[in-house]
């Protein structure tokens, strides 16, 4: 009998209302764990929300169009061991990984295997470098290429900047990985020209720009292939057989990047009948700017001219970059323009700049009677929808200078790209501009983090259990 009473009160108490509220109280509890865990699943597979302050880690919109206009797979191997993964890489290559399902991003371990990089480069491999193929080619980025260090405040402060090109360098080799061919540019000689500096030159081999010199005078025709001609601070004018060379270049859809100074004026004849063929002259006289926002302190003459809307601009814009445009000549703009032919001003001076006819030689940068007065054009982008032709006009050599580069923060550098890059017709290599870091850190004392540990390992942990024995004790006494 005694057993039989065990049972039957044992069956009793499962039908009791406090059984049922405490089982339904587990069915909850069950059913909110598994939610919690297919949540957290399914936010594993979706890209990290970017939370710095200088969106280290949102993708532009020229990364994002060129991933999701892949027509073939391509990989991105990262090279690095388990734990020695750089943690701005981790999350950068997180958000490639699901911008296309022909972007895939995969871990190889260079200890486990030694040989897997020889494949694609002969260069020493460091961790967390990359390897990115396709079915064309493969490009090796270095993981020194991801850091770029500025120690021109370092004698002063002690302290040096640094940018995360991580973007910049990923999209560059998707880039070039996926381009049907490699564009060509054609280096103009024999006119006294100034030789680009290792900055710009590293510059365009990030653009998978290709570059070759040329004399026109010793071609009837720019070669074949040859996407753009660039012409960089010519001392002297163009010969009229090298000026016919570049207007028939233009007149079957080339590209002409011309990059001059104050220097450059009316007395250019030959160089003037290509540029006034669509439109464009230079104008005799050093700009000097009257607006104090828009010139260096003490250094009128250094513009920091208005940037114009334009694909070669607008990346500089959004990023609220300013160039810095030193001993700048203006261009002249004709109002009416040859048919299908468009030009845009990229960078301008305000209404307060005037022109001082004397150049370099001028004996003041006051403005005086007989100078001209303002706004100038400092650099146009030309299109010719009829021949397909395109011209960039930059009227300061000093934009290419290395000394102003820095002072532009490198924006002058990314200008350089992004006309180079629009007139090969190759916008989706239009440059990115690295990422400032912030090197701000918490320092916390000893002391302190030994109060942390103890409120976050034992107080609030307590706190939570000594308020659930109370709800549970007064649920008891009801």
């Amino acid at each position: 009998m005694g057993n039989r009473f065990d049972k039957k009160k044992l069956a009793d108490s499962f039908r009791t209302r406090s059984f049922r509220a405490g089982g339904y109280s587990v069915l909850a509890a069950a059913l909110v764990i598994a939610i919690a865990v297919v949540v957290n699943l399914m936010a594993a597979k979706l890209p990290k929300t970017d939370l710095s302050s200088q969106e280290l880690f949102t993708l532009s919109d020229q990364t994002v169009e060129l991933a999701e206009g892949l027509d073939e797979p391509v990989t991105v191997y990262w090279l690095v061991s388990q734990g020695s993964e750089d943690s701005y890489l981790t999350q950068l290559l997180d958000r490639y990984d699901h911008l296309s399902r022909n972007l895939t991003v995969e871990k190889v371990d260079p200890v486990v295997y030694p040989t897997f990089a020889s494949n694609y480069t002969d260069e020493e491999i460091t961790m967390n470098s990359m390897i990115l193929v396709s079915e064309k080619r493969s490009c090796y980025v270095s993981y020194e290429s991801l850091y770029q260090y500025d120690y021109s405040t370092y004698a002063s402060t002690g302290s040096y900047g640094v940018q995360f090109a991580g973007e910049s360098e990923v999209t560059r080799a998707l880039d070039y990985v996926t381009s049907d061919s490699l564009a060509r540019a054609a280096v103009i000689t024999g006119h006294g020209e100034v030789a680009l500096s290792g900055t710009f030159s590293a510059a365009l081999r990030s653009l998978n720009l290709e570059t070759e010199t040329l004399d026109l005078l010793t071609v009837e025709e720019v070669p074949e292939g040859t996407d753009c001609v660039l012409i960089y601070a010519p001392a002297q004018d163009l010969s009229e057989s090298e000026r016919d060379v570049l207007l028939a270049y233009l007149a079957g859809g080339g590209s002409v990047m011309l990059v001059t100074d104050c220097e450059v004026g009316e007395e250019f004849v030959n160089l003037n009948a290509v540029t006034g063929a669509y439109g464009m002259t230079a104008q005799s006289g050093i700009l000097v700017e009257g607006d104090g926002d828009h010139c260096l302190s003490s250094y009128p003459y250094y513009l920091i001219p208005e940037l114009g809307d334009h694909a070669i601009t607008r990346p500089l814009s959004e990023g609220g970059y300013r160039m810095i445009a030193p001993f700048a000549g203006g261009l002249s703009i004709a109002e009416e323009l040859p048919q299908g032919v468009t030009v845009t001003a990229l960078l301008s001076t305000t209404e307060d700049a005037f022109s001082k006819a004397e150049g370099l030689l001028a004996s003041t940068v006051e403005q005086e009677a007989g100078d001209t007065p303002g706004p100038f054009t400092v650099a146009a982008a030309m299109s010719d929808e009829t021949s397909g032709a395109r011209m960039v006009w930059l009227g300061s050599a000093m934009v290419l200078d290395e000394e102003t580069n820095a002072i532009s923060a490198g924006a002058n550098e990314d200008f350089f790209l992004n006309a180079m890059a629009w007139m090969c017709g190759h916008e989706s290599a239009i440059s990115i501009h690295p990422k400032q870091l912030d090197t701000n850190t918490l320092t916390v004392s000893a002391a302190d983090a030994s109060r942390l540990t103890v409120v976050l390992c034992f107080v609030i942990p307590a706190l939570f259990v000594i308020t659930g024995a109370v709800v549970v004790i007064r649920r008891r006494r009801r």
